[in-house]
């Protein structure tokens, strides 16, 4: 009698766990229709870019080129806030925006440089809260600030990186 009502503890646990592990299953494969239902977070034809500042410079560099872009000394500050982890005595704007963000659970999915418009680069960010993604326009600088705050991945569009940028290798 006992070992029929071990056997049954037993069997119940393996289908508990069987039924678990179909529903984290279907959870991966309805986030992957999700996202790849949502054109513009395929990163198709985008490239996860490295991130580095000098004075008023902001360098964006992926494979053998690089992108260097003019921004001031307050944008290459929060960035290297970011790049080394580190942050001032009072919070910069980039910082509230991730406790904002933070507060709001909303997380900061990626950024993508997307495109040149009268000589200023143009970006996206995307956000998401439950279950919807927003898409916002964002200048590059900014969004990189935040994205690296929040670790999330930096792309440029491939094309847009080797039109505008110079030949490393």
């Amino acid at each position: 009698m006992t070992k029929k009502l071990r056997y049954g503890r037993i069997l119940i646990v393996v289908l508990a766990l069987f039924l678990i592990s179909l529903i984290a299953i279907n959870v991966l494969v309805i986030t992957d229709k999700i996202n790849l239902n949502i054109p513009e977070l395929n990163t198709e034809g985008f490239v996860r870019i490295n991130v580095e500042t000098a004075p008023q410079k902001l360098i964006l560099s992926s494979g053998c080129y690089s992108v260097v872009g003019t921004v001031s000394d307050d944008q290459v500050h929060s960035i290297e806030n970011a790049l080394l982890k580190t942050k001032d005595l009072r919070p910069l704007s980039h910082d509230t925006t991730i406790n904002i963000l933070k507060s709001y659970d909303i997380s900061v999915l990626m950024i993508k440089v997307t495109e040149v418009r009268e000589n200023n680069f143009i970006g996206k960010l995307f956000l998401k809260s439950g279950n919807k993604i927003t898409s916002l326009d964002v200048r590059p600088s900014d969004g990189i600030a935040i994205s690296l705050r929040t670790n999330a991945p930096i792309y440029m569009n491939e094309t847009l990186l080797k039109q505008q940028g110079i030949n490393t290798c």
